[in-house]
């Protein structure tokens, strides 16, 4: 299940809530772990190099990462303080993308909820606001396409 933009979402902000077949514990981990968060965050199109990133997870912390389109080389810093955390429930990073690839500068709050159902695990992500809906529509069909990798990673991990 993928919802985007469901609910009562202010036009100003990316709702998505999708179901992952994995357990809360090891979704929140693959979100907080550089070796895990490199493997599957990133549009279509997009890689993340390990080794330009950094999460110090704590309140206060940074977050950081390199998102490097694979076809020309073209690359977006996103820059963050962890302003919530609460393991494995809540996440909450203030980011900071100073030069989105055909965008306008922005800073958003991203917040990520994870709702224990089990086995399975509900992850709800909002982000914003957003200043243009060119920016809110392309960050919800990244973080569609980033999900849909998650998932097939989460897949394969708990077998």
């Amino acid at each position: 299940m993928t919802e985007a933009n469901s609910g009562n979402a202010d036009e100003s902000e990316a709702v998505i809530t999708r179901d992952f077949n994995a357990p809360r514990a090891l979704v929140f981990k693959f979100w907080t772990d550089p070796d895990q968060l490199a493997k599957w965050w990133g549009p279509a199109g997009y890689h993340t190099p390990r080794e330009d990133m950094e999460i110090d997870l704590r309140v206060g912390g940074t977050f950081q990462l390199r998102i490097v389109q694979t076809a020309t080389g073209a690359d977006v810093w996103v820059r963050g303080e962890i302003v919530e955390l609460v393991a494995p429930e809540v996440l909450t990073i203030r980011m900071r993308v100073p030069q989105p690839i055909g965008l306008p500068p922005m800073e958003t709050l991203l917040r990520v909820q994870f709702h224990d159902l089990g086995e399975k695990t509900r992850v709800t992500l909002r982000q914003g606001p957003f200043s243009t809906a060119d920016q809110r529509e392309q960050t919800t069909e990244g973080w569609i396409y980033s999900f849909a990798t998650l998932d097939e990673l989460l897949l394969s991990d708990s077998k």
